[in-house]
């Protein structure tokens, strides 16, 4: 299990996880990170065509093994880029990944990509926090996932594939997350906690 709780004083920088993973930004969002109150934010700068990953506390993560990822996640302002922020296996979080893309519309596209591909179309309200989950079990042949506020009724998974086919490449033992923005400035997302549970039944 690995984890990270943003429970260290407030900083322009995420620095170092609960678990003792070092964050790593590269230009493009290091300037972006910070943490405020307990929560590790990210404020994008304009770009026309930028995009950047950086390793979640989790760290390495085995090659082909079962996990549940969490997390808490809240934005703010988003612009209508595609895949503004995804969450998968490797540096750049390819070939195997959960894509949330909040647009301003208050549409949210959720997807689960690898060698196969599922999406729904969501509805839901920037600046409140959501819950986000996805299991990938590569054991039980499914990658499936769900977003929903907090405080409301937990649903039933929103979003599913099978697993069979899936690829790794030699990258693909770190976890982490990738964050794009295309042509919009002020887009926000502040995160409570990641929690990345390997080997889960």
């Amino acid at each position: 299990m690995s984890f990270e709780t943003f429970g260290r004083p407030d900083a322009a920088a995420w620095g170092t996880s609960d678990d003792g993973h070092a964050w790593g930004f590269g230009s493009y969002l290091s300037a972006a990170a910070a943490i405020v109150s307990g929560r590790g934010q990210l404020t994008f700068p304009n770009s026309t065509s930028e995009s950047e990953s950086t390793v979640v506390g989790a760290g390495p993560w085995t090659i082909g093994a079962d996990f549940v990822f969490n997390t808490l996640i809240r934005w703010t302002n988003p612009g209508n880029a595609n895949r503004l922020m995804t969450f998968g296996l490797g540096a750049s979080a390819e070939p195997v990944y959960l894509g949330l893309d909040p647009r301003s519309t208050g549409l949210v596209r959720l997807n689960v990509e690898g060698s196969t591909s599922a999406t729904v179309n969501l509805t839901l309200t920037q600046g409140v926090d959501h819950y986000l989950r996805w299991e990938h079990k590569p054991s039980q042949d499914m990658s499936r996932a769900k977003v929903w506020p907090v405080g409301g009724a937990e649903p039933d998974w929103q979003v599913s594939r099978a697993t069979s086919g899936d690829t790794y490449g030699a990258s693909t033992d770190e976890f982490s997350f990738f964050a794009s923005n295309a042509g919009f400035a002020g887009w926000l997302v502040e995160f409570d906690y990641f929690l990345f549970n390997e080997n889960i039944g």
